[in-house]
């Protein structure tokens, strides 16, 4: 029996894929191992969407290939968005890789099959997912579930719609039936994903809130957590009747990028200054048990030290409960990669710094808000006689943990109602309430 193992890079779109790959071959009749050095297949699943991932993907590929080295009976395949931009430059760089593919589906899937000669059928198609019967990526609890393929934005900075193609939603039908089976399987939170969650329909005869409102239907799904709302359609109509539905967390996973209207025009965003603030003034005054989750970039072009101390203040303004930042990367191809007047490395780098310990700052200052509350958590792990949890304010290996001391009878899945005893600026303790 042929041992596979799949090493998954970059975004949780990306971790969905590999979902999809490892039941498709689980299904196929192939086995799969955490061991990288036992297996006969290895595979990289690689992200391509900034220089760090870029770097990252081909220092894992060094690392996969030194397996192949000491064991010349293994096959290597690598497949993602750095195959989609560099297939060339990869074959003629790093020969030891065996396979490349650029995205897969059941039929490149069944091409993969032939070329390890493996005669046997999968046991269902699984191309919507329907046929995921094991979590490889995520605990059983959680399950990503992806709506939508591609984009439509078309942001200067980001080589996304040259990579994925343009925006389509997945059918409803399908969607559902993932969900169902997924939540048959253990699922008590669904991770709901897409490049631009808010899209979703827009190229159909739904939505995401007909969609949103079946899906919440679904015995066994607790929580669903919406990630990558664009702020374009996020107004205040479109939040209340989304975030009205049954299940849906008070999460917002909203990527701002920036507050400055010149920067916000060069990235092509869609958005500007007074709408981004109208929309956080809207959540703040009507959801108030809630969560903002943001991206912010900084040194992109154009971005003056004015510009960016014009971010500062607004993150003081109009706190971010979760933040995450990076340098501005040109990547090929874009029209951000050419914008001129281009902002230092370092000077960059030091806006990064500044950022994040400004946000610091700003947790450090509202962190103690939450010291005392009465929280449902999710518990992921128990470990060395604590419960490693989550609020319902934090995604899995995005945000904050809540570490709990006493386990009692509450196992990895269980959902539960704490009470937060000390906050740090990225973790929690807690105790569970009887």
């Amino acid at each position: 029996m042929i041992k596979f193992h799949i090493v998954t890079l970059g975004c949780s779109k990306n971790t969905a894929d590999s979902e999809y790959v490892a039941n498709f071959l689980q299904n196929a009749g192939l086995k799969w191992t955490d061991k990288p050095n036992e297996a006969d297949l290895l595979m990289l699943n690689t992200c391509g969407f900034i220089n760090d991932a870029k770097e990252q993907s081909l220092n894992t590929l060094f690392t996969l290939a030194e397996y192949k080295e000491k064991n010349k009976a293994q096959k290597l395949l690598v497949y993602g968005c750095l195959v989609k931009r560099y297939e060339e430059q990869l074959k003629a760089d790093i020969p030891e890789i065996d396979y490349f593919f650029k995205f897969f589906d059941d039929k490149s899937l069944s091409l993969l099959l032939k070329e390890l000669t493996v005669s046997k059928a999968p046991k269902k198609n699984c191309a919507d997912f329907s046929a995921i019967t094991k979590r490889f990526f995520t605990p059983p609890h959680i399950g990503l579930l992806k709506i939508a393929e591609g984009c439509d934005n078309w942001c200067s900075y980001c080589a996304i719609p040259k990579i994925r193609g343009s925006f389509r939603s997945l059918p409803e039908e399908e969607i559902l039936r993932t969900a169902e089976n997924l939540a048959k399987t253990g699922s008590k939170e669904l991770s709901v994903i897409a490049q631009d969650t808010t899209a979703y329909g827009k190229d159909t005869d739904t939505s995401l809130e007909e969609l949103l409102s079946k899906i919440s239907q679904i015995d066994g799904i607790e929580w669903i957590r919406l990630h990558y709302l664009h702020p374009k359609r996020l107004t205040p109509d479109f939040i209340d009747r989304v975030f009205s539905i049954k299940k849906v967390l008070p999460y917002f996973d909203i990527p701002l990028q920036h507050i400055d209207d010149t920067v916000l025009n060069k990235m092509n965003r869609h958005t500007d200054s007074n709408q981004i603030k109208q929309l956080i003034s809207h959540i703040r005054t009507n959801y108030q048990n809630s969560v903002i989750r943001s991206t912010f970039i900084v040194g992109f072009p154009g971005e003056t030290d004015k510009r960016f101390e014009r971010l500062l203040t607004f993150l003081e303004e109009y706190p971010i409960d979760r933040l995450g930042a990076f340098v501005f990367s040109p990547e090929e191809g874009t029209r951000g990669a050419e914008m001129t007047p281009k902002v230092s490395k370092r000077k960059a780098a030091e806006r990064l710094d500044k950022l994040m310990t400004f946000q610091q700052l700003i947790l450090g200052e509202t962190a103690e808000k939450w010291v005392g509350r009465e929280l449902e958590l999710m518990a992921d792990a128990v470990e060395n006689g604590k419960i490693l949890a989550r609020t319902v304010y934090d995604a899995y290996e995005v945000d904050n943990q809540t570490i709990l001391e006493d386990t009692g009878n509450i196992k990895p899945g269980d959902i539960f109602k704490g009470v937060i005893t000390e906050a740090g600026l990225y973790d929690f303790k807690a105790r569970p309430l009887k």
